[in-house]
């Protein structure tokens, strides 16, 4: 959660998940709700939903999507017309 979502809460919904594992996305959401700190939420208040970034993170972790971009970038150069950009 902290290093894909840069949550700062990422320890504190860490825990509270392994603690009561959610069985939806609407309750994953609620979790990390309630275990967002206040400064957190004024952080984020009317931008977007506190659970954004948890799910950010879970995302690009079942993607592997950093994984596909490394795999992506090191075919470029073969896929690079010669003198291209």
């Amino acid at each position: 959660l902290w290093d894909y979502g840069e949550e700062p809460d990422a320890r504190r919904i860490a825990a509270a998940i392994v603690g009561a594992p959610p069985s939806t996305t609407r309750e994953l959401a609620e979790l990390v709700d309630a275990h967002v700190s206040p400064r957190t939420r004024r952080a984020l208040a009317g931008r977007v939903h506190t659970a954004t970034r948890t799910f950010q993170a879970i995302r690009i972790a079942v993607n592997d999507e950093l994984g596909q971009l490394r795999e992506l970038l090191s075919l470029a150069p073969a896929l690079l017309a010669e003198h291209g950009r």
